[in-house]
């Protein structure tokens, strides 16, 4: 499928955002820190990856102020949970799944979480570590000053990108996300981002909201100390191991990471696949097959067999309602 168009809102202090918005069911908010909403559409895996969601969820995806296609000429570090906010409000959702997909984008979601943590009705963490940098990650830092293309290479290899043709896609998303010369000039504001998120971090006990934490036990920058700790600490929150080395979910689609989001996120959700998603609330189709509806022409007529139908595809007023709380 084509890359699904970049549509804009703005925040409450007036940073525009860049956002999209396909698939049907459920809304499920996408939290990336390198992102770039149509360089990450050039990725193989991430839009094989983001397609197969789209089968369950509505999937909306934004890029942070700062980054990616949102307004570049603000610091990035500002208020991920304001970006986010602005988005549901905009898509017309009050209630949303989150799934935060990979090791850097960790400090972004939990402040997110505990920003907007009455709309957010469960979140998968995929290795969220953001702690301490891990001891291989710090010899290779010391790489970077020294030839920063083989540094990039080498993150990417470890980070499971195997395919060459893929690492360079990625390298190219990391490069206009725009995070990449932020994290190297460094400063205050990524000094107070970092406290935050570290608050955050330490706060999951107080967190209401149901998490399920994942972690690539072959990840050589995934420190299962630290992750399974995040686990311990919350307050809702399920462990999975899973026996692999990548760290983005795209990169495990055959290891089940779908179908693993699926059943937690879906876990006491009702839902069919003709759930669609319509400013704000849920709507059911009917599909009647060939026969009912000739059955039902004959019994009541044409015009009032349409006349039900119509009926049938409306929003009913339950269904009008956010999700059922499946806490």
């Amino acid at each position: 499928m084509d890359a699904p168009p970049v549509q804009y809102t703005r925040t409450e202090d007036g940073v525009s955002i860049a956002y999209s918005v396909h698939g049907s069911g459920p809304p499920l908010l996408c939290c990336r820190s390198y992102s770039h909403l149509d360089a990450a559409w050039e990725v193989p895996e991430t839009r094989e990856w983001f397609e197969r969601l789209s089968e369950t969820f509505t999937v909306i995806r934004f890029d942070f102020r700062g980054t990616g296609m949102s307004e570049r000429d603000v610091d990035p570090w500002t208020d991920p949970a304001a970006d986010a906010r602005a988005v549901l409000e905009s898509v017309g959702v009050e209630q949303v799944f989150l799934s935060s997909e990979g090791s850097p984008s960790a400090p972004f979601a939990l402040v997110t979480l505990h920003g907007l943590e009455d709309r957010i009705e469960r979140a998968v963490l995929w290795n969220p570590a953001g702690g301490e940098t891990p001891p291989a990650l710090r010899g290779l830092q010391a790489v970077r000053d020294v030839d920063e293309d083989l540094y990039a290479e080498t993150l990417l290899l470890w980070c499971g990108w195997q395919n060459e043709e893929s690492r360079s896609a990625v390298q190219r998303l990391r490069q206009a996300s725009g995070l990449i010369s932020q994290w190297k000039e460094g400063g205050i504001v990524i000094g107070d981002f970092s406290e935050r998120a570290v608050l955050a971090r330490s706060s999951l006990s107080d967190l209401s909201v149901p998490l399920l934490v994942v972690r690539s036990s072959d990840y050589v920058l995934s420190p299962p100390e630290e992750i399974d700790e995040l686990a311990r600490t919350a307050k809702h929150a399920e462990r999975r191991t899973l026996p692999v080395k990548w760290e983005s979910p795209e990169l495990g689609l055959s290891d089940g990471t779908a179908e693993l989001m699926e059943e937690f996120l879906l876990r006491g959700v009702e839902t069919t696949s003709s759930d669609t998603l319509s400013l704000g609330a849920f709507q059911t189709i009917l599909f009647t097959d060939l026969e009912s509806s000739t059955a039902l022409t004959q019994r009541v007529g044409d015009e009032a067999a349409q006349e039900v139908l119509r009926a049938t595809t409306q929003p009913s007023e339950a269904l009008s309602k956010p999700m059922a709380d499946a806490r």
